[in-house]
């Protein structure tokens, strides 16, 4: 059953949020997003808590042009829904937009074939606009319905060249064809390497929500600790304090209390048990070597989980050189370890003693010693 255009739900899903006056305007992101605001499909993804929607908000507020805006949850997995809200999404700008297409929707099953003209009646509304629109799909990484990736391949590749998708999301999106929209040039975007907030900004936005400067070493060393995720420092700073963190009077590991509930709520919670439990496993080997983790206790198949993890970027990244390895953000290694020595202390000591006695058969002497 439809909602209605004015529905409160399809009010909250499709109008552009405010803008919050706390959160730090970040002119380099921007400056890249202005530069490639031609592209058919934009793609912005890092795990929770890089700034993805504050950097699509802003630019969705300084827009000199008209931007949809689409808030997506875990029940917009229905294709229908989802071509709903797409179409409501639009209409904020363009009132009689999509009449044609909501029509056919209404007839359709939901099967892929039969909404296969629905989208092509949607591309050729879009056509018809009177200017270049961008639409934004914020949080995407909940949708995991095959057909709505592939129903957006196909808007994609009928669309004319007015119409743009941004899309942000915590996982690389598995729409079809990503590779030849990149070898076309219609595709761009960026990833948590460039959200990363840098020393300066760090600066900038202590000084802007706090009053307080923040020297050139302790910011670096802010930037360090965190590794530019700048919900952690916030989450430091309002549990000890702005000053004492700031004047590094507390040191970040005895204010990261919050930091591990945000990621005991919003990151570890919501994965398969299976996975939770290489995360914990995985967390006492530094570099994440799959050929290693497999000989751990209570491990196996590491580099399928590892690869992954790279896919969703769950604070995992894969380190340079020829060597398979990995390495998890420095905050969620120090998450899960804990988390581990707390549910399963008997697990956390023999995995301890199984990777001292690894590094000691790579040799690595001071690691032995960190086991």
């Amino acid at each position: 059953m439809s909602n209605p255009p004015n529905s409160p739900l399809i009010i909250a899903k499709t109008r552009l949020p405010p803008r919050r006056t706390e959160l730090l305007r970040r002119p380099r992101l921007l400056d890249h997003v202005y530069a490639h605001v031609e592209k058919q499909l934009f793609v912005i993804t890092a795990p929770a808590g890089y700034g993805k929607t504050t950097v699509l908000l802003d630019f969705a507020h300084e827009a000199d042009f008209p931007v949809a805006w689409y808030a997506l949850d875990e029940f917009d997995n229905s294709p229908h829904t989802f071509l709903q809200y797409l179409v409501a999404a639009v209409r904020v700008h363009f009132p009689t937009f999509g009449v044609q297409t909501l029509a056919a929707l209404e007839r359709a099953s939901g099967s892929l074939e039969s909404l296969q003209p629905v989208v092509a009646l949607l591309a050729n509304d879009l056509y018809t606009l009177p200017d270049h629109l961008t639409i934004i799909l914020d949080d995407y990484h909940v949708i995991r319905n095959e057909r709505i990736h592939q129903l957006l391949a196909l808007l994609l590749k009928h669309a004319a060249e007015n119409a743009h998708l941004f899309i942000g999301s915590r996982t690389l999106p598995r729409i079809p064809d990503q590779i030849l929209l990149v070898a076309r040039g219609q595709m761009s975007g960026f990833s948590i390497n460039e959200l990363k907030f840098t020393p300066a900004e760090i600066q900038q936005l202590v000084q802007q929500n706090h009053g307080l400067s923040v020297s050139e070493q302790r910011a670096f060393e802010l930037s360090e600790i965190s590794d530019g995720w700048i919900t952690a420092l916030l989450l430091m700073g309002y549990q000890a304090g702005w000053r004492e963190l700031i004047e590094g009077a507390i040191s970040a590991p005895a204010a990261s209390g919050r930091v591990y509930d945000y990621l005991a709520e919003q990151v570890f919670a919501s994965r398969p048990q299976a996975l939770q439990r290489f995360l914990l496993g995985s967390s006492v080997l530094e570099p994440l070597v799959p050929d290693l983790l497999d000989q751990l206790p209570g491990l196996s198949d590491s580099r399928t989980h590892l690869q992954a993890l790279l896919e969703q970027q769950l604070f995992t990244a894969r380190l340079g050189g020829d060597a398979e390895a990995y390495t998890y953000h420095p905050l969620f290694r120090e998450f899960l370890k804990t988390r581990l020595r707390q549910d399963s202390p008997q697990w956390f000591e023999q995995l301890l003693l199984a990777s001292a006695r690894l590094y000691e058969s790579e040799r690595q002497w001071e690691r032995v010693v960190e086991a």
